[in-house]
């Protein structure tokens, strides 16, 4: 559907508030999914990363 609807948009054809609500929908569920895929992404990268641990004691006070 997202397709469909840019193709009637470029083409300055009309099209009906169903196939813009579905388009809508569409782009909603792709921002969500967008949003997660970034989030596994940073929880994998703080998980495999050698510099981790070496960030957290730098970060910790040694002692007062």
């Amino acid at each position: 559907m997202l397709v469909w609807h840019g193709i009637l948009q470029v083409q300055g054809l009309e099209s009906s508030k169903m196939i813009a609500g579905i388009a809508g929908a569409g782009h909603m569920l792709l921002g969500a999914g967008f949003i997660l895929l970034l989030l596994g992404l940073r929880s994998g990268i703080r998980r495999t990363s050698p510099h981790a641990e070496l960030v957290s004691e730098l970060s910790v006070p040694q002692g007062s």
